[in-house]
């Protein structure tokens, strides 16, 4: 037993031993290591699972390894021989990529950034079997393919997000995110000022065959600014897959309001990368009738100021981008991004005013009529440097980033048949608000093991707000010269120095993601009034923001996830600015330079159902806050006063429902549908609001012969609520025809029919509060639209313009014009 005992023991000793001189040998072999990082060229973004094959270089290939490159994209292989060798790597539906290399005496080669890319031949011999799906997501986004849309070729921006799932676009243009208009636009990963300061009139305006895909990014980790409730609406322009060349695509959309024009270039030589977008408009609306019907009960008898006005406008604008990128070697990329929009509007009011009591009694009234003339330029220019190192996933980023906003006012008011108001002046307003802005960033990312990444980083922003409004008036109803009124100009300078810096953490094993972060962020803000009007005073702000997610894969086409979030809003200029505008009769609007930033605690949870007949998202979403930011309006007593203040308690729950069928293979039904609650508490006013809100939206693409493409498009969209009322409810339908022609499908014609049922749109917005109930009523004339639009593809190209995986991203100012309810048109 002993012997036995022994024998074994000894056997036991020798197969340790032999096993554990095993790495050793192999590594004596394997004297070889070939490594490298997989990348999309279309976003450059890494490609998991790539498989990677190893050929010996020759008139004959000999294989001689194959391997998988990992979730992060990176691959590596060994070799046993010096010589020439080729590498191939390949993935699904996103191409094949090729490098040539010899092994000498370095026995670690790194090849760097492989770029997949589909062929023209690949094009041709592929045979579609099923529509892919327009919608993905995963963990902390949405992803709505635009460029596999037929519609998207001749349509608008504006009218694909109609189709986003999580993106509302109501009857005025104005769009919400997750039901949410604070939100930040950016362009291929880039913050993007100019779309995030008018996105409706800017995606109104802009094709979206420019386009490749749109991004809803509802859980922005904490490498991303703090601002922004309801996440980021990424848009990724259009690129195309191949090597050297050039392409241009003109188009044209032309419709009884307006014309479009638009123009995409790309070139590739080499390294360098350039490519450019151009986009002349000019438009002009129906004439727009408006009734607004204002009770105020704090006087003896009833009042009741009704006003009917009727609103033309024109406008007319242009916006581009360009964009260069220079690969110096496969470790240094240098990314130089601008974008440039300008806008020019102007507009004929008229209206007549009445003053009632009781409703009946005649009190006095007058005649206005108002010329406006507004403008607003854009440019922004954004240098990226991005150094990886020698593990593909370790990077550092260096990145620079200039803005400047500046919107102008030339607005002329003046009164006729007026009866009982004295005292009634007529106003010219001369105004300028610019905002420049300095931004400097540092991103490091580096990989602590094959599960797991860290990501750290820094940032500074100088902002430099500008607001300047002269106002000169004259007694109305005369024709003496206008003259200054200091009483009533404002100018107002707000200078905000912002720091920040976070850490983030990522995990990913097998069916389980996790990603914590932790970001600081201090605001020092100086507010100075040069004509010395106000004391000028300073206060700094420390905001701590975290962020964590979590996500399980179920099956590979089931997701189940759960995301919190802190969101911070800081207020624009147009929100702090003290000037005080009298549009319209009996009312004031001005700004409130006391603002502080708001506080959103955001809770998601949601399912996701993949697969190529069935797609389905589910989520849902909890937000509040104790101080929200937001316009509310109140009776004086005299005047109606609208303003902003952090006055409000909110809470709000969303259920979000996303299908995607497709029911044949010409055959694909879209829904998107939301259910909302709000519930709205003042406890400085006592006031009170809640209620249910929804939306539904549905889209049919079928497939007809001779390359016929149908688009059926439906929806309607009930009103949330506010503190002090609720929005306006609206509903749409469209219907599109789309052809292709020439070899490769170069040339395509839409044919666009928009609310054929709905000859007129009808819109009505509610401002309750204590002792006052304001009602406007817009009616929009001839709402049904046709229109045309063709493309036409130039040039053979297929090369995206590279960028750095980290770049500038400033989201910490909310958008007040994107929030604010429309404006009365006349008076």
């Amino acid at each position: 037993m002993k012997h036995t005992f022994n024998t074994v023991m000894y056997a036991a000793v020798l197969a340790l031993v032999l096993i554990s001189t095993l790495p050793t040998q192999a590594q004596t072999v394997a004297s070889y290591t070939i490594k490298g990082l997989v990348v999309d060229s279309a976003n450059a973004q890494p490609e998991p699972y790539a498989t990677i094959r190893l050929y010996q270089a020759g008139k004959h290939k000999h294989l001689i390894a194959t391997g998988v490159a990992d979730e992060q994209g990176v691959f590596s292989l060994t070799c046993t021989q010096a010589g020439r060798y080729t590498l191939e790597a390949a993935a699904l539906s996103k191409g094949f990529c090729s490098r040539d290399f010899i092994l000498a005496e370095e026995k670690q080669v790194d090849l760097g950034r492989l770029a997949l890319f589909i062929s023209e031949s690949d094009l041709k011999t592929a045979v579609v079997t099923a529509k892919a799906p327009l919608v993905k997501a995963t963990g902390d986004r949405i992803n709505y393919a635009v460029k596999d849309d037929p519609e998207s070729k001749t349509q608008s921006l504006l009218d694909m997000l109609r189709k986003v799932p999580l993106v509302t676009v109501d009857g005025q243009d104005k769009i919400t995110v997750n039901g949410s208009g604070s939100f930040k636009v950016y362009v291929n990963g880039q913050p993007n000022k100019l779309m995030s300061s008018n996105p409706g009139e800017i995606f109104k305006s802009y094709p979206a065959s420019a386009v490749k895909s749109v991004e809803v990014i509802t859980n922005p980790g904490a490498k991303y600014d703090a601002e922004g409730v309801s996440g980021i609406l990424n848009i990724i322009m259009q690129t195309q897959d191949n090597t050297n060349g050039y392409t241009f695509t003109p188009g044209i959309r032309a419709s009884q309001r307006g014309i479009n024009e638009s123009l995409f270039a790309m070139v590739k030589q080499g390294k360098l990368t350039l490519s450019g977008n151009l986009n002349l408009f000019q438009s002009k609306s129906i004439p727009t009738d408006l009734l607004i019907e204002r009770n105020t009960f704090s006087t003896p008898g009833n009042l009741l100021f009704r006003n009917e006005g009727t609103s033309k406008q024109r406008s007319h604008g242009n916006m581009g981008s360009l964009e260069a990128s220079y690969e110096f070697d496969a470790h240094n990329l240098l990314s130089v991004s601008s974008n440039w929009w300008g806008f020019r509007q102007n507009q004929d009011v008229t209206g007549e005013t009445r003053l009632l009591k009781d409703g009946v009694t005649y009190l006095g009234g007058n005649h206005r009529s108002g010329t406006l003339k507004n403008g607003m330029d854009n440019i922004e220019i954004g240098v990226d440097y991005q150094h990886t190192f020698k593990h593909p996933q370790q990077k550092l980023t260096l990145s620079y980033h200039y803005s400047n906003e500046k919107t102008t006012a030339d607005n002329f008011y003046w009164f006729r048949q007026v009866v009982n108001q004295a005292g009634l002046l007529d106003q010219l307003t001369k105004g300028t608000m610019k905002s420049p802005e300095h931004t400097g960033q540092i991103d490091f990312t580096t990989p602590l093991s094959a599960s797991q990444t860290l990501s750290t980083g820094v940032k500074y922003i100088a902002r430099r707000n500008v607001s300047d409004f002269d106002e000169l008036t004259r007694p109305s109803e005369t024709s003496t010269p206008l003259t200054p009124d200091p009483s009533r100009s404002s100018h107002y300078r707000h200078n905000n120095n912002i720091g920040a810096a976070y850490g983030e953490w990522a995990y990913q094993r097998d069916a389980l993601a996790l990603r914590i972060g932790l970001r600081f962020e201090t605001s020092h803000i100086e507010v100075k009034y040069p004509d010395g009007s106000k004391p000028s005073f300073s206060k700094t702000l420390n905001d701590l923001v975290p962020s964590v997610s979590a996500s399980w894969n179920l099956s590979p086409t089931q997701i189940i996830k759960a995301n919190y979030n802190l969101r911070i809003n800081r207020p624009s200029i147009d929100a702090l600015s003290p000037y005080v505008a009298r549009n319209f009769p009996g009312m004031l609007s001005y700004g409130n330079p006391n603002l502080t930033s708001t506080r959103w605690h955001n809770f998601e949870l949601g399912y996701n159902r993949f697969g190529r007949v069935l797609t389905l998202m589910a989520s849902l979403n909890y937000t509040t806050t104790t101080n929200e930011m937001s316009n509310y309006s109140f009776f004086d007593g005299r005047l109606l006063n609208s303003t902003y203040g952090n006055r409000t308690h909110v809470k709000t729950g969303t259920f979000n429902l996303n299908v995607m069928w497709n029911a044949t293979k010409t055959t694909r039904l879209n829904v998107n549908a939301a259910l909302n609650y709000d519930d709205y508490k003042s406890y400085a006013s006592g006031e009170h609001n809640h209620g249910y809100s929804g939306s539904v939206f549905a889209n049919l693409t079928q497939d007809l012969w001779w390359k016929l493409q149908l688009g059926v498009t439906g929806g309607y969209f009930r009103g949330r609520y506010t503190l002090q009322g609720s929005q306006p409810s609206f509903h749409f339908n469209s219907l599109s025809l789309t052809r292709s022609f020439l070899k490769d499908d170069r040339l395509t014609v839409t044919l666009v029919g928009a609310n054929l049922f709905f000859p007129q749109l009808k819109m009505t917005n509610e401002t309750i509060g204590k002792d006052f109930t304001n009602i406007q009523r817009f009616t929009m004339h001839e709402n049904m639209v046709f229109a045309v639009g063709v493309t036409w593809r130039i040039g053979h190209l297929k090369a995206a313009v590279k960028k750095a995986d980290h770049t500038i991203s400033n989201q910490d100012v909310i958008n007040q014009k994107n929030n604010q309810g429309t404006q009365a048109v006349g008076m």
